[in-house]
């Protein structure tokens, strides 16, 4: 087997080689130079001599799914559980944690927000397609920042208000219509205003923000008392119905004990 380089994101942070000795592992010496690198293990401090196979494979073990699904995993692929290394050849881009094995991982890319952004200036306010590459490209984005390797930038996602805003996200979505029918109802005076000079990406932004700061404490308040009871509720319902079905399934059997 060639041997296998583990990447953080685009950058090369080392190498998976294998001896008589067994699997091991090497930092590569630029990612040892770099500011900023770190160690990939606690047990592997950053060093130019190779890592032996008893400090390494425990590590790469970590990284395979464990116990049933390891399993049926090696079952799928042909190869024994206990191959971690071939293991992690054949599943290194989809291992747990920021690291590749194998390939460089997927880094968050801005072209699929250029592409949401441009999409209306491009095909033109008023155009019938701009709504639907819209939306696909929207999908697009939430499935890559949902499943793709989305790095450093995917912490902004840990914040509070990213955090929040996640929370009411669907309550703020039904609810930001009621903005977009004031703004409908009032062309004189926003056209009063373009025309008094004021940029049309201006009145775009200010529009959005007032429309975000009225819509985000009626998002809040339906999440509170809608919501979030609805969900509770919902799971108390679903549980028993599914205690019902359970005994009604298995009635006869009860009775004859």
């Amino acid at each position: 087997m060639t041997d296998l380089r583990v990447f953080f994101e685009q950058r090369r942070v080392g190498t998976i080689d294998i001896d008589r000795a067994g699997p091991g592992f090497a930092y590569d010496p630029e990612w040892i130079r770099l500011r900023g690198a770190f160690p990939i293990s606690t047990t592997m401090p950053l060093k130019p001599e190779r890592i032996a196979s008893d400090i390494f494979l425990p590590w790469a073990a970590n990284l395979l799914p464990e116990s049933e699904q390891l399993r049926t995993l090696g079952q799928l692929l042909g190869m024994a559980a206990g191959d971690v290394v071939g293991l992690l050849s054949a599943i290194g881009g989809d291992t747990a944690g920021a690291l590749s094995i194998g390939q460089p991982g997927r880094t968050a890319s801005v072209q699929w927000l250029v592409s949401f952004v441009i999409v209306r200036p491009v095909l033109g306010w008023t155009s019938n397609w701009a709504p639907l590459i819209e939306a696909a490209v929207g999908t697009a984005i939430v499935a890559f920042l949902s499943f793709g390797r989305v790095g450093a930038p995917g912490r902004a996602f840990d914040l509070g208000v990213a955090r929040f805003f996640g929370r009411v996200s669907y309550s703020f979505y039904l609810l930001h219509p009621l903005t977009l029918i004031v703004m409908w109802n009032m062309p004189e005076t926003l056209g009063a205003i373009i025309r008094f000079g004021v940029p049309v990406s201006i009145v775009a932004l200010a529009l959005f923000i007032l429309s975000t700061a009225a819509v985000t404490p009626l998002a809040w308040g339906m999440f509170q008392w809608v919501e979030r009871p609805g969900v509770v509720l919902g799971r108390a319902l679903a549980k028993r119905l599914a205690a019902h079905c359970y005994y009604h399934r298995h009635r006869e059997r009860m009775l004859t004990l």
